[in-house]
């Protein structure tokens, strides 16, 4: 296709045909999701989020084990994915 003056496409294609309109990307929506031994599903929206939600079910439901986990061992449970 021929360039216009400016070396970019023409506003307008041949024929009168107009361009595709440029069209945004949905914006994506992650949630992290770690699956308990125990069987309990915690969601959060962020990193931040899960870790603080692990670590408040570990002290509730498994006190024994809360002091042997760090937040790296809760990101490496926890996964992230798209919401929706």
């Amino acid at each position: 296709m021929p360039a216009g003056i400016d070396g970019r496409r023409p506003i307008r294609e041949p024929g009168g045909v107009d361009p595709e309109p440029s069209v945004e990307p949905p914006v994506r929506e992650y949630e992290y999701v770690l699956q308990c031994p125990c069987g309990t599903t915690l969601r959060a929206p962020t990193e931040d989020e899960i870790v603080e939600v692990s670590f408040a079910h570990l002290r509730a439901e498994h006190p024994d084990l809360a002091p042997t986990y760090g937040r790296e061992h809760v990101l490496f449970m926890a996964v992230r994915l798209l919401k929706g």
